[in-house]
């Protein structure tokens, strides 16, 4: 496995939440596993199919079917993982707001940037969000500066509003500029981000519709307007 590779992986996996469990090695062998495990499973399933004489199944080729089973396994890994990471961006994106309104009333009171951020941790709701914030805090404390441990939290999720908040706190920080003003302009962004957002879902939702009114319901409506009907028909009444 290639430098390109190991490091695509360790990103992967950083983003998903599982670098404290698999090394990028340890992650291409368990696609290794998982695919002679598909493969195994698919010839287990043949030749019971072919005991059970269901010829739709045992009568399928061999080779063709085991090199199916084998690369879907080998990326099945690779598809969980990211289907993690996006569960993960998502719970952090919804958090966010909540976090930042914390930090920019704890800055406009008073305190500093890093009181704000211990009390967004103590007083916001527990997920993926406050573990990251706990994790800038004990960075902080173990020696790293501010602004690098929330630099080192934004490489780690690797998500746009996470981005843009710390990159906002580093310029105030830079420039010397309000950083209440820069968290509050924040704020206001991701709000209107949220109702964008809702906008976009509520737009979607008689799209998604489509496909259960024509599959299930129509049918169904039919059936019972239509059965009348064609009793009617059929005994003449």
């Amino acid at each position: 496995m290639n430098v390109e590779a190991t490091e695509s992986i360790r990103a992967g996996l950083r983003r998903s939440g599982l670098s404290y469990l698999y090394t990028p090695y340890e992650f291409q062998a368990l696609r290794v596993v998982s695919s002679i495990i598909f493969t195994l499973g698919t010839v287990g399933v043949l030749r019971m199919a072919h005991q059970l004489k269901l010829a739709w199944i045992g009568n399928a080729p061999m080779i063709p079917c085991l090199v199916v089973a084998a690369v879907f396994g080998f990326f099945v890994p690779t598809i969980s993982m990211f289907e993690l990471t996006k569960k993960r961006a998502r719970e952090i994106v919804r958090a966010l707001p909540i976090y930042i309104d914390f930090i920019t009333m704890s800055v406009e009171a008073g305190l500093s940037l890093g009181g704000a951020l211990a009390q967004a941790v103590s007083k916001g709701p527990p997920g993926l969000l406050r573990m990251e914030f706990e994790r800038v805090n004990r960075d902080v404390k173990a020696g790293a500066g501010r602004i690098e441990a929330l630099q080192a939290m934004s490489e780690r999720l690797e998500i746009r509003e996470v981005t843009t908040l710390v990159n906002a706190i580093a310029m105030a920080e830079r420039t010397g500029a309000s950083i209440g003003q820069a968290l509050r302009q924040q704020a206001d962004q991701r709000l209107s981000e949220r109702f964008q957002r809702a906008e976009k879902l509520a737009m979607e939702a008689p799209v998604k519709l489509i496909f259960p009114l024509v599959v299930f319901i129509f049918p169904c409506t039919f059936v019972m307007i239509g059965f009348p009907l064609v009793m009617q028909y059929v005994h003449g009444v």
